[in-house]
């Protein structure tokens, strides 16, 4: 059912002659959400997305409104994330670090006994012996 409403939402969408957005946004017309029905449509009004540690200042205040001290709450929690996050990378690099400097460390020691190993051959092969 929710299958068959979608795809019929779809062409509703695909048959208007009008644009489906507004330039210069990413919101579907008036007259397309209008055509939907209105609980999807209400999610399509209502939804918003951002990305970072912090959600935007508007944001912040609407927390701070329902629940007095969220927005200290949030923020707070946002530097421990950002002070954990920074001794995460510091830990993984110089774990790095050390996992190279002991690579490079090793083909040093392989690369030596090889070299040795050949002098060492050649000098006792009786091929070369006098």
């Amino acid at each position: 059912m929710v299958a068959k409403e979608t795809r019929q939402n779809r062409k509703a969408l695909q048959a208007s002659s009008e644009p489906t957005e507004v330039p210069g946004s990413n919101l579907p017309t008036e007259s397309v959400l209008q055509e939907l029905p209105e609980d999807l449509r209400n999610s399509i009004i209502e939804s918003a997305s951002y990305s970072g540690l912090l959600s935007r200042p508007a944001m912040l205040g609407k927390f701070e409104e329902y629940l007095i001290g969220s927005a200290e709450c949030i923020v707070r929690m946002a530097e421990k994330e950002h002070g954990h996050r920074h001794n995460w990378e510091d830990s993984t690099l110089s774990s790095v670090y050390r996992i190279t400097m002991c690579s490079q460390w090793m083909s040093v020691i392989i690369a030596n006994s090889a070299f040795f190993a050949t002098i060492i051959l050649a000098m006792y092969d009786p091929l070369f012996l006098p």
